[in-house]
């Protein structure tokens, strides 16, 4: 099979040779390329070998964490749910059948996008970001509402949630956005000055378009989705695409002084959400003082609490729950890893947790080995959602931030998340199958 060297000038998305340099000068300004994403187009001195293009498989360590998440997940909602699916369905498996569909689909959308080259989302990453804008507005006007929020549309008995598709689809354009401007994005100017008896590389920063380009653009991608979000009154998904965003923003080359000032201006802005809009300072306030508020909002909470402290080390037994017999409000939802920690213990929850950890760790390994910038940021953006998810989700059921309902990935209930999610899977083993490695 033919190999592409990392030298080849025509490969695209990739550092160019500054104009009327040999390959010798460019190696003493190795710091052009950005050190946390922006690949090398050249050899650098003191490296052993040097680096070519591998097409292969996909990642088989990545697939299999997928497939035992969902697994997992798929036997953690049945254990949860057939109390509650008895009770109000009168089938125990009303639940689990509906979560199994929504599985099988999974498991068709994420090879079919896994077969995908990745520079198919490089291609069209703006017109999918615009068509979910599109969505965002029109769940505004003829979405149905649920919980005193209007952001769901209903396909075939399947409930659609714009905001979970906006999450991957701003990574991938803040992605394509870094990968074609990234020249712009980091703004350095490299002269060759004499020094003395020798001629010296010094490096300049334009620091006005630098954060034109590598801040203000992205900002205003983000802020786009942000709004949107916000008037379908979605706290917990604004919070999350934010900080997906910031965080994408800072590994693709953003100054981290002005994104500190942007992150201070996003929290500004969800306190004074809460200010402005009694739901949310009403859950702030339930957050604070749960047992004052046990029949009017702390329920969830306090019976949350319970059911982890009641799991011990190893648990009553898998399904064996107690409190999910109509003390956990909707167990097999957003509080399912409550279930978890009652029925599995403390050495079930960290083995969740670990599995999530080797899952975001081999998506850190596909984004090192990715072939360009866009499937860097790409691969990047979607582990560190991935992460945020499963961090956020842990820190509502233990009371550690406001109950916002953010799902548990692969494990919580419905097929919205999970096959938007599994699309993001199969876009991460479109990556995995373009590396780059060290001969």
């Amino acid at each position: 099979m033919k190999k592409n060297k990392v030298g080849d000038p025509k490969r695209e998305g990739r550092a160019l040779l500054l104009p009327n340099e040999s390959k010798k000068d460019t190696e003493l300004v190795e710091s052009i390329n950005h050190p946390r994403v922006y690949r090398p187009e050249i050899r650098v001195k003191g490296q052993v070998g040097e680096l070519t293009m591998r097409r292969s498989g996909f990642d088989p360590v990545f697939f299999v964490l997928v497939l035992v998440l969902m697994a997992f997940g798929s036997v953690m909602v049945f254990s949860a749910s057939y109390a509650d699916a008895l009770a109000r369905f009168d089938d125990s498996l009303y639940f689990a059948k509906k979560q199994l569909l929504f599985v099988l689909l999974a498991l068709v959308v994420m090879p079919i996008v896994g077969s995908l080259h990745y520079k198919f989302f490089y291609r069209f990453a703006t017109e999918l970001y615009v068509i979910t804008l599109g969505l965002l507005l029109l769940v505004l006007v003829i979405g149905f509402a649920g919980g005193g929020a209007q952001r769901w549309f209903s396909f075939f008995g399947i409930s659609v949630q714009p905001s979970e598709i906006a999450k991957v689809t701003l990574i991938l354009v803040l992605a394509s956005y870094y990968s074609r401007n990234k020249q712009r994005v980091l703004a350095y100017t490299v002269n060759k000055e004499l020094r003395g008896i020798e001629y010296r590389f010094v490096r300049k920063k334009n620091r006005r378009e630098s954060f034109f380009y590598g801040i203000f653009i992205p900002f205003c991608l983000l802020g786009a989705v942000d709004v949107l979000v916000m008037l379908e009154k979605h706290i917990s998904g604004l919070a999350i695409i934010t900080m997906i965003a910031l965080i994408v923003m800072f590994y693709a080359g953003g100054d981290w002084r002005w994104l500190m000032g942007v992150a201070l201006f996003a929290v500004a802005a969800v306190v004074l959400l809460i200010i402005l809009f009694p739901y949310a300072s009403d859950r702030v306030e339930v957050w604070l003082n749960p047992y004052e508020h046990r029949l009017d909002g702390g329920w969830q909470t306090i019976q949350g609490l319970y059911a982890i402290g009641s799991g011990g080390p190893f648990g009553l037994g898998l399904g064996q729950s107690r409190l999910k017999y109509s003390y956990v409000s909707q167990p097999h939802n957003d509080f399912i890893f409550t279930i978890v920690c009652e029925e599995l213990g403390f050495l079930g929850a960290m083995g969740v947790i670990t599995l999530f950890a080797l899952l975001v760790w081999r998506g850190l390994v596909i984004a090192k080995r990715a072939p360009d910038t866009f499937a860097s940021i790409a691969a990047f953006g979607i582990s560190a959602h991935i992460a945020l998810q499963v961090l956020l989700n842990i820190a509502v059921v233990t009371n550690a931030i406001p109950n916002t309902g953010i799902s548990l990935p692969f494990f919580s209930y419905g097929g919205s998340s999970l096959i938007v999610l599994s699309a993001e899977m199969g876009i991460m083993l479109s990556i995995s199958r373009y590396s780059y490695i060290r001969k």
